[in-house]
């Protein structure tokens, strides 16, 4: 007869072992598999011996990103380089990537700086959804350093899409990360794919007195749990934020005036 306490022992000596927590994941999901087989299908046995509870946890690794120093670095290098817009947007918005590829110039309001999240690009089916992940429209402020370079690139655009690719269509994700991870290398900072692009803007609006709870207005996180992996009580500061937000001193080229 098979009872927890072996199963339980199963999953100590793996780790003695050395396995791996993914392997000791699998190990435990195929025991958990068969042994349901054989309650429910067979009668062999009354109850599951592989109680849930005995389910190995499950390590989550911190995502690569930058710190304060790397990402003002990143933005001064990718400025006036392919892509360097599109940089711009993630590290100061923390937009995903099917979000970056989605955004249209008529959801940018340069006049009330401010974005509107509407739509998102879905990889598997090569099509646009009008509606982000989570399924509900947003908007936020736009940082007055990336506003001015939006303001400066929107009479330059040659497409209704904000970012475009080298070729001028719809933006490649495989042309754009190949082009950040060279950034990143040449900068000899930690090289990034797009997501830790979106830990990185955590760490930007933290430094600038971000909450929990402003992180997870700003990413659009459908529960607190998804929004402590970015880190780091309570509030609604992405407005005052998103005003005083600096990378840049006054008086650079970054710098932007509001009028009226």
């Amino acid at each position: 007869l098979v009872t927890p306490q072996m199963i339980k022992r199963v999953l100590i000596n793996m780790t003695s072992q050395g396995k791996a927590p993914q392997t000791q994941r699998l190990v435990f999901a195929t025991l958990r598999k068969m042994f349901g087989d054989a309650v429910e299908n067979y009668q062999y046995l009354g109850s599951n011996p592989v109680l849930r509870k005995l389910k190995p946890a499950t390590v989550l690794k911190e995502a690569k990103h930058l710190n304060l120093l790397q990402v003002k670095r990143l933005l001064q290098y990718s400025e006036h380089r392919t892509y360097g817009l599109a940089i711009w947007i993630q590290i100061y918005l923390g937009l995903r990537m099917g979000e970056l590829v989605a955004l249209r110039w008529e959801d940018v309001d340069l006049d009330f700086g401010r974005i509107h999240i509407r739509r998102t690009y879905v990889t598997q089916t090569g099509l646009f959804r009008d509606y982000p992940k989570g399924g509900r429209h947003h908007s936020h402020s736009i940082p007055i350093e990336l506003l001015k370079k939006l303001v400066d690139a929107r009479p330059l655009a040659t497409s209704e899409l904000v970012v475009n690719s080298v070729t001028g269509n719809q933006l490649n994700y495989r042309s754009y990360v190949t082009h950040l991870k060279l950034y990143c290398s040449e900068l000899g900072i930690p090289v990034l794919s797009t997501h830790g692009l979106r830990h990185s803007t955590s760490e930007l609006y933290i430094h600038h007195g971000a909450t929990r709870d402003d992180l997870r207005r700003l990413f659009a996180h459908s529960t607190p749990a998804v929004t402590d992996r970015y880190v780091h009580d309570r509030g609604t500061n992405l407005e005052k934020i998103a005003n005083v937000l600096r990378l840049f001193p006054a008086g650079s080229d970054h710098e932007m005036t509001i009028t009226g």
